[in-house]
């Protein structure tokens, strides 16, 4: 886990400070977009990066009927899970239209908002007003959210990615870690004082570091006689069939009758 966590890119705290309306702005709209697909998320940052599509000042100042169109065509060109070409039927597009008002009323806009959140009293009295205030911006979301802002440091985003991993080393999931807010506490509270406190990292750490070396990590733990050199130099240790022990390839494993699969 070390090895990997020196390469991981950690959002620095207070990270928002340094940003502008419509960087902070940007960060909320990809939360939505992530929604169902975390490449859905990644490619509507960079079309945002790249094309300073969807400023908020400018999206805010818009005819709303403009405003729902254009938001639609960029989640529906950036390839984004559950963009309806029903621009009237798409939740995410509502929901990032509800998202813009409440910022836009709230004094300071995204900023403003932000700098709330830092006065509260701890980073799961900021998780729960995002998830409060924020459509489509949930458990998960709401964490992501507030670690990439550099707001929180104590809590972990539980995507899919970092389930599937503790669950490849024997953790134990609740079925509804990702819906019951009680359920995610206690998962989070475990990682935090079982992995995070003996390490001495931060949740945020964590949570970075198996999200951006999650094929790595799967690969890992795959492969059980793998040299710690093998995660150090990011070579690929051999990967072999549970089943048979051969090394795994794109042709079926014809002993276990199916295709290998890690």
């Amino acid at each position: 886990m070390k090895a990997f966590g020196a390469k991981a890119d950690i959002p620095k705290r207070h990270a928002w400070k340094r940003l502008s309306d419509d960087d902070i702005w940007r960060h909320f709209v990809v939360q939505v977009a992530v929604v169902g697909s975390a490449a859905g998320g990644e490619r509507i940052a960079r079309a945002l990066r790249q094309r300073k599509t969807l400023g908020f000042r400018k999206l805010a100042q818009l005819p709303a009927g403009r405003r729902r169109t254009l938001i639609s065509k960029t989640l529906r060109d950036s390839g984004v899970r559950y963009a309806s070409q029903d621009v009237s039927k798409c939740r995410k597009t509502a929901a990032i239209v509800r998202n813009l008002e409440f910022l836009s009323a709230f004094p300071g806009g995204p900023s403003g908002y932000i700098k709330s959140l830092a006065r509260l009293r701890d980073d799961d009295a900021r998780v729960a007003r995002v998830a409060a205030d924020m459509s489509y911006i949930k458990l998960k979301g709401a964490r992501d959210l507030l670690v990439e802002l550099g707001v929180v440091t104590d809590v972990v985003a539980l995507d899919t990615r970092i389930l599937n991993i503790l669950r490849r080393v024997g953790a134990t999931i609740p079925r509804d870690v990702r819906t019951n807010p009680e359920s995610y506490g206690q998962l989070q509270e475990e990682l935090l004082n079982k992995v995070c406190k003996p390490l001495g990292i931060t949740g945020a750490a964590l949570d970075r570091t198996l999200f951006q070396h999650y094929k790595d990590l799967r690969l890992a733990h795959a492969a059980p006689h793998a040299s710690p050199e093998d995660a150090n130099t990011g070579k690929r240790a051999p990967v072999r069939c549970r089943a048979t022990r051969r090394r795994i390839t794109d042709q079926p494993c014809l002993a276990a009758r199916r295709r290998c699969a890690i």
